[in-house]
């Protein structure tokens, strides 16, 4: 797997939305291949980036494969930093479409379940645009 840390290491608040926010206590480097360029390119995570992981409904985490902590939550924190423009990348500029694509390819690696990859890609596809541009005001 392309995702390289020593420990994934976090710490938590209540967040306002009763969702559990997540503190990155250690910075990460994630390596992708979801723009198709023929390289890897680094994801770098810094220290202090916060996550709620996966922004699944409450009342769906009883599903299997729909636990925001469970197998998503790296590649959900590495796609709410690029949602939040808290990623260090190099290179042309990451759009929505491409951080989507990020976190999918995470769910491939991590061997989720087929609909559960379809269901968490086409949600964020969809319904993800109010907090991509939340992430990408200019001030």
């Amino acid at each position: 797997m392309p995702f390289v840390c020593p420990s994934f290491v976090t710490s938590t608040r209540i967040g306002a939305r009763c969702f559990v926010d997540f503190t990155l206590v250690q910075a990460v480097r994630y390596w992708t291949s979801a723009r198709g360029l023929g390289h890897l390119e680094p994801i770098d995570l810094p220290v202090g980036m916060t996550s709620d992981l996966a922004s699944i409904p409450r009342s769906c985490w009883s599903i299997p494969g729909f636990q925001p902590n469970g197998p998503i939550a790296p590649g959900a924190l590495v796609h709410d930093g690029l949602y939040r423009a808290t990623a260090i990348t190099v290179g042309e500029p990451w759009t929505k479409a491409d951080s989507d694509l990020v976190l999918l390819e995470w769910m491939q690696n991590a061997a989720m379940p087929i609909l559960v990859q379809e269901a968490i890609y086409l949600a964020v596809r969809g319904e993800g645009q109010p907090a991509w541009d939340a992430g990408h005001t200019q001030a």
